[in-house]
């Protein structure tokens, strides 16, 4: 009877070693696809930036000082703004190609070297001004936010300009590693039909996947021509704020982000796309959501700081990754700010803003570390106020308080009444949160510096705030 007990002690154990082995290895199994995108170094690359190399907006605002003040501040990741058709690419007069713009790699190709000198190598490279094809028009300026309609006569030549643009300045910039093809995608502001229509949430999903598509296929045909071996594609964020119902909505102007996801990873799945045919390959398709983009992203906006619900609403997000086989895959919040004007004219309640700026984003990046483990960089968006954004355009100055630093921007005659409190004449000012986050970066004995000397007040000569050191 022992004989026979033994027997049956070791035919259990070798079937524990032979199939329950597997299985547990099978539920802690990491993704097939072992890219960039699934290997998160979030403590080294946390702490980033969203901020153009100059400002278009903002005429006291140089290169040189947005490269000594990122270094400065200690960041480690950087979105920065590379739009192609506002100064980077040019499409042939007489044909679908494209070239460079005149002076365009010097220009960038030196702000990104300036990036790397200053120990800031995770470069994420956006743009939301496309290349458009010989013949296409559409209403706005430089047809912001249109794309053509899927199936018009367009649509497959503008997602081949994509690729193509996509392929040059890959491989004209070796040193970014990630690309970015678009901005908050699901708000009609940025993707909506020529005639200014708004699209459905099905039409924005599958535009989006074959964005990405010949995005990333352009960026991987770069490589073996010098191209970032590394090179990845970031999905185009979606914006979530918490202002507004933009996580589950389905408002017709701004879907929700959930529904948005779900509906981007249906038209994957769903074995027809991408809907346009790619001029190297036709009729190739893909429901692997590796060759879309290689790193997931969005925009989750928290004006007045973060909580719980917050935390679980992100975890959610998440989920739509995990639920279609992505799970493991980074992401980047390619964009995260407070802003310090908010629409008012009233300077006391700009520094009641500033004030609660300092507050927040001390808290809110340790939860945003310490409770979504999946997110590997946080851009902020951005680095000093616009203050050529006032006065009010248009009744809205939203964007104009976004700042770490106050506007660089000299004293216009004229404007001292929207001035105050974004620029007074002495140089960018670092605000709170610029400070509690040169502490949260650097460590609480980290000095501030000088005028003139590196540190976060090397170009305000005004007076300082002690008591906010």
């Amino acid at each position: 009877m022992k004989k026979i007990v033994h027997i049956k002690r070791l035919t259990a154990l070798i079937f524990i070693l032979v199939f329950a082995v597997p299985i547990l290895s099978a539920c802690n199994a990491q993704p097939e696809n072992k890219g960039v995108g699934y290997t998160n170094e979030r403590e080294k690359y946390f702490y980033g930036l969203a901020e153009p190399a100059n400002s278009s907006t903002d005429a006291g605002q140089t290169a040189e000082m947005t490269l000594n003040l990122a270094g400065d501040m200690g960041f480690k990741s950087y979105r920065l703004f590379m739009h192609h058709s506002a100064n980077l690419v040019v499409r042939n007069k007489n044909e679908n190609e494209v070239s460079l713009a005149p002076g365009a790699e010097q220009y960038y190709r030196e702000f990104i070297d300036g990036l790397v000198e200053r120990g800031i190598t995770e470069i994420t490279a956006v743009s939301h001004y496309y290349t458009f094809p010989l013949g296409f028009s559409a209403t706005g300026d430089r047809t912001y936010g249109a794309f053509p309609e899927p199936g018009s006569p367009f649509y497959d030549d503008f997602m081949n300009l994509v690729e193509k643009t996509y392929y040059l300045v890959a491989k004209t910039f070796p040193k970014i590693k990630y690309f970015e093809c678009g901005n908050e995608t699901n708000a009609s502001v940025n993707c909506r039909k020529p005639n200014g229509d708004p699209y459905t949430i099905g039409e924005k999903a599958q535009i989006m996947a074959d964005l990405c598509f010949f995005a990333r296929h352009g960026i991987k045909r770069a490589i073996p021509d010098g191209g970032n071996p590394g090179a990845s594609l970031v999905f185009p964020a979606p914006i979530y704020d918490t202002r507004f119902n933009t996580i589950n909505g389905t408002g017709s102007q701004t879907n929700g982000i959930i529904p948005f996801l779900r509906n981007v990873y249906n038209k994957i799945a769903s074995g027809d796309s991408p809907y346009a045919e790619l001029d190297d390959n036709p009729g190739l398709k893909s429901v692997d959501t590796d060759e879309y983009f290689d790193v997931m992203a969005w925009h989750p906006y928290a004006f007045d700081g973060i909580d719980d619900r917050y935390i679980e609403s992100n975890l959610a997000i998440y989920e739509i990754l995990e639920e279609n086989d992505d799970g493991g895959k980074k992401v980047f919040f390619t964009e995260l700010g407070y802003c310090t004007t908010r629409n008012s004219l009233d300077p006391e309640k700009w520094a009641e803003y500033e004030a609660k700026q300092g507050e927040n984003i001390r808290a809110d990046l340790t939860r945003i570390y310490n409770e979504l483990p999946f997110v590997e960089q946080v851009h902020l968006f951005r680095m000093f106020d616009w203050n050529d954004r006032l006065p009010l355009q248009n009744g809205d100055n939203h964007d104009a308080g976004y700042g770490l630093f106050t506007s660089p921007g000299a004293y216009k005659e004229g404007g001292a009444a929207y001035l105050n409190g974004l620029s007074d004449g002495f140089g960018p000012r670092p605000k709170r949160a610029a400070i509690a986050l040169f502490r949260l970066i650097n460590g609480n004995d980290a000095p501030l510096g000088a005028n003139g000397a590196p540190g976060l007040f090397r170009y305000y000569a005004g007076p300082r705030p002690a008591k906010w050191e």
